[in-house]
């Protein structure tokens, strides 16, 4: 077999026997520089943060693109498109298989450093509750990676 990622049942954070669904925590910041944060529109948009991969690795990013938002009564909605930077380690492991039993294992493990461009989709729809923004949205890091997060804007 070839080199490759981590099987889905090997995941270290899988939530499932699978490994389809799994838990990657991060933390991001943003800066919109709109004058005032409920105007609806386009405005300029920077990013930064971390988060965990799917190899139990951490990986930083930063970017920058812009942000369209939409009010409707209390509702509103974000949409960001953008670039970033992405560097962190990630494993490159060499699988291998046994022709007499079929077993599949995997022996050599080797961490490599990355630094790569993506782009990055946001879309979030939410509220004022407590006098702050609280949004509920989805993120796209790049073309296999995609997120469910909660944010609040303070």
């Amino acid at each position: 077999m070839a080199s490759g990622e981590y099987e889905p049942k090997d995941l270290p954070n899988k939530l499932d026997d699978n490994g389809n669904k799994n838990l990657n925590l991060g933390l991001s910041f943003g800066y919109d520089f709109r004058n005032n944060p409920l105007s609806e529109g386009f405005s300029p948009l920077i990013k930064s943060g971390f988060f965990v991969n799917l190899q139990n690795l951490t990986q930083f990013f930063f970017g920058a693109g812009t942000k369209y938002k939409a009010n409707w009564k209390r509702i509103h909605t974000d949409c960001e498109l953008g670039f970033v930077i992405i560097a962190g380690e990630n494993n490159q492991i060499t699988y291998y298989q046994d022709i007499e039993t079929n077993e599949i294992f995997h022996t050599d493990i080797e961490t490599k450093f990355f630094l790569t461009l993506t782009p990055i989709l946001t879309a979030s729809i939410g509220s004022d509750i407590f006098n702050k923004m609280i949004s509920l949205g989805w993120t796209s890091l790049g073309y296999r990676e995609f997120t469910l997060f909660l944010r609040m804007s303070i």
